[in-house]
């Protein structure tokens, strides 16, 4: 299940970005785009998607506390291990946050809540889920500055304007930096977090590298049927229900518009 959270007090600019791209980012992540309002009708073990603007320390508005008490007291959230997802800017430190308040809680001890990592996090037209992390900036002003130095040289041997050679330069170093800027973001296991593909894949080399050092080198590798998998697997909790259907509501905290 999705659910899209806008606040009615935002900026049409801030609303039309939650719900011009909440049916894209549903089908994508094969979800049931529903209203808040549902939550209290989650199925054992289905996971919830929250789609909203975040911050430092806030999501749609709320601090950990108030969103933990939100989904226990307000919405009804049923009990019961279940991963939840928050979709937004900055919600990995969040996410942690709020997972500990639920655990604490009766019936809650299993949720598990995930949050995304870097500067910021969006949602491209066709449900693509991106981040922009301080390696992906670095990445970026690299990009710029190699397209930079090409257009000018180009438009050096083209003989152009100094003004033209500015302007080229600037254009070219613009478009590689957008280019490079954002990054897939994809589940890691490990610390159920999104995070760039590029990173996740770091992570897990490091994690492997970590059980080596602490296996004992006399002590063979056990090849039992057992799992070695961390955290939540995505492929058994996201829903593959591609239904899709939008339900209005309203209320003094959000609304479906």
């Amino acid at each position: 299940m999705l659910v899209a959270l806008v606040i009615p007090t935002w900026s049409e600019q801030d609303k039309n970005i939650i719900i011009n791209k909440r049916k894209a980012l549903a089908k994508a992540q094969r979800q049931t785009l529903a209203s808040f309002t549902k939550i209290k009708d989650l199925q054992p073990g289905e996971a919830l998607w929250l789609y909203s603007h975040g911050g430092a320390g806030t999501f749609a508005e709320m601090s950990p506390e108030e969103l933990a008490g939100w989904l226990i007291d307000t919405v009804n959230m049923p009990k019961g291990k279940r991963l939840i997802v928050l979709k937004g800017c900055q919600t990995g430190t969040y996410a942690k946050s709020a997972q500990e308040i639920l655990n604490d809680e009766e019936g809650y001890e299993q949720v598990v809540v995930a949050g995304f990592e870097g500067e910021a996090s969006r949602t491209t037209n066709k449900g693509e889920m991106q981040v922009r992390t301080k390696t992906q900036e670095k990445k970026a002003d690299q990009a710029g500055a190699l397209a930079a130095m090409k257009a000018t040289r180009e438009a050096r041997e083209k003989k152009l304007s100094k003004d033209e050679e500015r302007v080229l330069a600037s254009q070219a170093q613009s478009q590689a930096r957008r280019q490079t800027l954002y990054q897939s973001a994809v589940l890691d296991d490990g610390s159920n977090t999104f995070v760039a593909a590029d990173d996740r894949m770091a992570r897990r080399l490091l994690r492997n590298e970590e059980r080596e050092e602490k296996q004992p080198a006399q002590q063979p590798a056990t090849t039992g049927e057992g799992s070695d998998s961390e955290g939540f697997s995505m492929e058994e909790d996201v829903q593959t229900d591609e239904t899709m259907h939008e339900e209005t509501a309203t209320s003094m905290e959000f609304t479906d518009q």
